[in-house]
């Protein structure tokens, strides 16, 4: 299907035909036709779908319909600061041409530059749920004036233990029937279904291809090693590959740090990416890592602190790409996940995974 097949406002098609976007993906075919309707959805798609414009598109054709009253929000809640920062650029993308306020909130930086926007009557709200019921309980706005509600990553925010938090906030938004809920996720678990149940007005439920984990341009490769053997293997395969460009993830923050200083002395440019960075050091990071090209032959290597059982909020691999590979030296449970967004856009990658049958 064309976006053109969905009569929707010209300012808004300025800007879908300024993101290069033609045709529907099956997810936003699929979405978009109950979600302009004010269905409520619970959707099941793999990583890099187009999910997020699914998502933004209705909501600005909703406010451009007038559907979403003067003084009410639309709220999006992500799991992490910066895919966060991601869904806002692709919505300032997607609303170039329209007018209509957005922001993002999460921890990290300061709350004045949040409140002010809070307080010039932002119509898009874009946060993590930390954040945002901080803001909710200073009283900077009312969660009832939430009327358009998206759940991004649903099953990753319910793996970070952000589950009540979620909770909270619906119960301060208004009832299920007054307010439409848009629902994404890797997978709709039986926690989802449940907040699915609880929450949401008879959604339509829509699946993409549950089976498939990641894309077929991405080829994957495992090599069972020792603990001690791994940064060697490392080593050997970057030396072999010579990538434009890596990703890295380690499952420890120390491991991130110790890791980048290795490869540092051996004549790699690296910089890492942990939780506990100020939230501006993480941003200049992973710009200049979008930014910067190949030099002297040398890969660039960015390292990202993935958590264990701990619910840390890990930042979101996506805001790394185009990455040609991905390394990771110990799989955590997400491991498909930046296979992925590799993948979108139909780019190509070689993940390897370096596993030993010990913990370290």
């Amino acid at each position: 299907m064309d976006f053109t097949q969905l009569q929707l406002h010209p300012d808004l098609m300025a800007g879908i035909e300024d993101a290069g976007f033609t045709r529907c993906t099956p997810v936003q075919e699929k979405c978009l036709i109950h979600t302009l309707k004010g269905r409520d959805v619970t959707v099941q798609s793999q990583t890099g779908t187009g999910k997020t414009a699914a998502f933004l598109i209705t909501i600005f054709q909703l406010i451009l319909d007038g559907k979403l009253p003067d003084g009410k929000k639309a709220m999006v809640i992500a799991p992490t600061r910066e895919l966060a920062v991601q869904i806002e650029k692709d919505a300032q993308l997607l609303g170039r041409h329209l007018n209509i306020s957005m922001a993002t909130f999460y921890g990290g930086v300061s709350y004045r530059p949040q409140e002010e926007s809070l307080s010039n009557n932002v119509r898009l709200m874009i946060g993590t749920p930390g954040r945002l019921l901080d803001l909710g309980q200073k009283r900077k706005f009312n969660f009832r004036d939430v009327e358009i509600l998206v759940i991004d990553e649903a099953d990753r925010l319910f793996d970070m233990g952000f589950l009540p938090d979620i909770r909270r906030m619906l119960r301060q938004m208004p009832p299920y029937h007054k307010r439409m809920t848009m629902l994404y996720s890797a997978t709709l678990s039986m926690r989802v279904k449940a907040l699915a149940w609880d929450h949401m007005n008879n959604p339509v439920e829509i699946r993409i291809e549950p089976e498939k984990v990641t894309v077929d341009c991405v080829t994957q490769v495992l090599y069972h090693v020792g603990k001690y053997e791994k940064l060697n293997l490392l080593l050997g395969i970057l030396a072999k590959d010579k990538p434009e460009s890596a990703v890295i993830f380690t499952n420890t923050k120390h491991a991130a740090i110790t890791v980048a200083k290795r490869l540092t002395l051996n004549g790699y440019q690296c910089s890492y990416l942990i939780g506990d960075m100020p939230q501006s050091k993480r941003l200049r990071t992973a710009d200049s890592g979008r930014r910067q090209k190949r030099k002297n032959s040398l890969s660039r290597c960015h390292r990202c602190g993935i958590p264990g059982p701990s619910h840390r909020k890990p930042p979101h691999g996506h805001q790394l790409r185009p990455s040609g590979r991905r390394r990771k030296l110990r799989p955590p449970n997400r491991a498909y996940r930046p296979c992925g967004e590799t993948g979108q856009s139909s780019l190509t990658g070689q993940p390897r995974l370096c596993t030993c049958p010990f913990r370290h």
